[in-house]
């Protein structure tokens, strides 16, 4: 027996590629969709035919074209229409399309949250848009279903699909709420972080600046919420290279954290937390160190041992360690780490994941490759299954399993590697994405170490003018790949 539809897709005739293939797509991932191509029968009314199905949905899915509405899409939206005004269950979704406009639109569906697949990569980041809009709750209202929406996609690492929600979500806020209401100040928030992963660091520091200034409007000073703006522009300043701002910022937001709430609270563990890898990036490790310990040691009394934030914070301590040198006790804090998160989350959670990539990073270190390329292919392996291939995660997985197969000698694998997590970053982060630079960096040492000289010139030379735009000329990885730069050149000129 058919499982009952709850999706119709309404769309015009010159879309119809298009809609077969939203069908097909929907369909295999287990949506229940109407498509009159697939569900009509020869013979019989189609337009009762019609008008059941979207009596029987309760989502429809209105397809915007590079053209407006034709003749029976206009029918089908004003039967959609009619039916909003007995069912506020019932929802509109308006989905645009490659060359597709908001003139396309008709003017009485531009107030609805819509999905924007204009600049959809591939059918996974289409899928995720999709159903981030279909799972959220029909019953909330426009403010948080947006909200939602950005929330559900900036988690599943479609970071430039988030941000066409936010900002429909703002909008809202501001028409609705004002400018300088806390939820806009939230939502603001949530914009500039996304903003920051994707290394827009410009729109980003405008929108946490807002936050700011929001919240010191509405709280005061001294208030946790202006504590957690004052650590995200940090961070900021962190991916600027600006250490000492970051540093200052840091401890600003753990001064407030500590008078208003205490020592020993969760957001005032964080705050040191925080710092402390900003202390661990301006090179002063000893005083990192200190603050994990002292961390770690609170939320292990006060939380017990399994709890989630004890678990990072020994994962923090061992990173630390790392760096220090002391790669045994970073070892076995990260199989301590590692046990947690599977015996508590299972293999294939996202914390796991990553958990998996620390320790691998560590046994590299140690010269245990062997262990190091078993842990990361099976991470690789279990990202690409939860995530799918061009989430950051599996990038991250695949930029790691390359460094170890460079340090056993495989070259034309870490290249294979790199390439692909290369060609990925350019579509998911953009040519402009720090992350992007240093991943061309990666590269073109392997291709350098090929012998292709030519090709790990040229990917220098671009990631060093991402990198000087982005984060500077002073920064330490700018700085860095410039050096690298230079030494390819002398060697290219037999020096």
């Amino acid at each position: 027996m058919a499982q009952e539809p709850i999706v119709f897709l309404s769309y015009a005739s010159k879309d119809k590629l298009i809609a077969r293939d939203l069908y097909r797509l929907l369909s295999e991932a287990g949506i229940a969709v109407w498509f009159d191509e697939a569900e009509l029968v020869p013979g019989t009314r189609w337009d009762s035919e019609l008008r059941n199905a979207m009596a029987n949905a309760s989502v429809v899915l209105m397809l915007v074209g590079s053209l407006p509405p034709g003749k029976w899409q206009a029918v089908e939206l004003r039967a959609i229409l009619d039916r909003t005004l007995s069912d506020d269950r019932f929802r509109i979704v308006p989905v645009f399309l490659p060359g597709s406009t908001v003139e396309n639109l008709a003017p009485a569906l531009r107030a609805y949250q819509s999905i924007d697949l204009r600049d959809a990569e591939n059918e996974d980041s289409k899928l995720k848009r999709i159903a981030a809009v279909l799972t959220a709750d029909p019953r909330t209202g426009e403010l948080a279903d947006s909200e939602e929406v950005g929330d559900r996609l900036r988690e599943a690492g479609d970071l430039s699909g988030a941000i066409s929600p936010y900002q429909k979500a703002l909008a809202v806020g501001h028409a609705r709420l004002g400018d300088a209401h806390p939820a806009v100040a939230r939502i603001q928030r949530k914009i500039g972080v996304t903003y920051l992963a994707m290394g827009e660091l410009e729109p980003a520091e405008r929108c946490l600046r807002t936050a700011l200034e929001i919240d010191q409007h509405a709280y005061g000073e001294n208030d946790p919420r202006v504590s957690a703006d004052l650590s995200n522009l940090a961070t900021l300043h962190e991916h600027r290279g600006d250490f000492a701002a970051a540093q200052r910022l840091q401890m600003q937001a753990l001064e407030i954290s500590r008078r208003v709430l205490g020592e020993n609270h969760p957001d005032t563990l964080k705050a040191m937390s925080n710092l402390a890898g900003t202390l661990g990036s301006v090179g002063d490790i000893t005083a990192a160190r200190l603050l994990e310990e002292q961390v770690l040691y609170v939320r292990s009394a006060v939380l017990g041992d399994d709890h989630p934030d004890t678990i990072t914070s020994r994962s923090n301590l061992a990173a630390t360690l790392a760096d220090m040198g002391d790669l045994g006790g970073a070892r076995a804090l990260q199989e301590q780490v590692l046990a947690a998160r599977r015996r508590l989350l299972g293999d294939d959670h996202p914390n796991v994941l990553i958990a998996m990539n620390n320790f691998a990073s560590t046994l590299h270190a140690q010269g245990d490759l062997d262990g190091a390329r078993a842990l990361q292919e099976q991470s690789l392996q279990l990202s690409r299954q939860v995530f799918g291939e061009e989430h950051p995660s599996t990038l991250t997985a695949l930029n790691n399993l390359s460094g170890t197969l460079r340090s056993q000698g495989d070259l034309v694998g870490a290249r294979v590697l790199l390439e692909r997590a290369l060609a990925a970053y350019r579509r998911v982060l953009g040519d402009a994405h720090p992350t992007t630079a240093v991943v061309m960096g990666n590269l073109a040492s392997t291709l350098r170490e090929m012998g292709d000289i030519s090709a790990a010139s040229t990917l220098l030379h671009e990631g060093v003018q991402i990198l000087e735009r982005v984060l500077g000329s002073e920064h330490a990885s700018t700085m860095s790949m410039r050096k690298a730069l230079s030494s390819i050149a002398i060697r290219g000129n037999g020096v």
